[in-house]
């Protein structure tokens, strides 16, 4: 945990001061380093992992939004009926002969 490797970092640099020995304050020093260090990533991991949900987001927005407007949506959407209809709003030609499919692609085409 940092918070510990900040306490033990700081008394292992006061105890190398009091001794007289710069080993002991050189790796409190490192201890302390250490503990800031690991703080700084778990707030960039954090901060990332908030970045990948809002992008995650986004991508299932995005992909909602195509969905709502593609012809394999409209077909999936739609009975043949309805789409006929649809086409016949249009004024589509060849309604009456086109499959499924063919009808939902003339509907995005003529919107």
């Amino acid at each position: 945990m940092s918070l510990t490797d900040k306490i033990s970092g700081r008394v292992k640099k006061a105890a190398g001061d009091l001794l007289g020995d710069e080993d002991l304050h050189r790796q409190g020093s490192q201890e302390e380093h250490k503990s800031e260090a690991k703080e700084s990533l778990a707030q960039e991991e954090a901060q990332l992992e908030r970045q990948r949900e809002q992008v995650d987001r986004k991508a299932e927005e995005v992909s909602a939004l195509e969905g709502d407007t593609s012809a394999a949506h409209l077909a999936e959407a739609n009975s043949r009926e309805e789409l006929e209809e649809q086409a016949r709003a249009l004024d589509i030609e060849g309604r009456s002969t086109m499959t499924k499919e063919e009808l939902a692609q003339a509907i995005q085409a003529a919107r």
